[in-house]
């Protein structure tokens, strides 16, 4: 039953951002186009998170969950103005700190990691944390320690199965 009123508030949600987003589209689509094109991303993710999970539903609330994602991260985006469009693909940081305001040119790679894994000394899968540390280009300025990470160790799975291990006193370098 909390499946099913979850589903409808999602989907009630989902719609309503569709329409509002279309509201303010300067494009001169019809309701249905733009439907079916959102309807046709939905399944594409689907079909990509389904490469990762097995069950259905959980690709399906795992899709609602990155579309929550993007949403929230482009509202606190929208909000602060901390991230601005420069050229294509290419774009610019603003942060303060200790007063003093700092910028910074960002140019992400599109694809997936290099990276399958990043597990800790307790084979947790830490990557999400990990990787928010080096960015696009696995460029930290600042090498860190698995420590920073409260683990003594840290093994980096590659996509071709390789591994690499920091262990408790290495610096990470990618």
């Amino acid at each position: 039953m909390f499946l099913v009123l979850l589903s409808s508030s999602v989907t009630t949600f989902i719609i309503s951002g569709l329409f509002y987003y279309y509201s303010n589209n300067h494009y001169k689509k019809s309701i249905q186009e733009y439907i079916d094109i959102k309807y046709k991303k939905w399944l594409n993710l689907n079909y990509m998170m389904s490469t990762k999970y097995k069950s259905p539903i959980v690709v399906k609330i795992m899709s609602i969950y990155m579309i929550f994602k993007f949403f929230y991260l482009y509202l606190i985006q929208y909000l602060t103005n901390s991230v601005v469009k420069v050229d294509k693909n290419i774009y610019e940081v603003n942060y303060i700190i200790n007063g003093k305001f700092y910028k910074m040119i960002v140019k992400p790679e599109r694809g997936p990691s290099s990276f399958e894994q990043i597990l800790n000394d307790r084979d947790e899968n830490i990557i999400e944390e990990v990787m928010s540390y080096y960015g696009p280009h696995y460029n930290n300025q600042v090498k860190l320690k698995p420590t920073f990470f409260n683990t003594t160790k840290l093994r980096f799975i590659c996509l071709d199965e390789s591994e690499i291990v920091f262990n408790e006193n290495e610096k990470i370098i990618l």
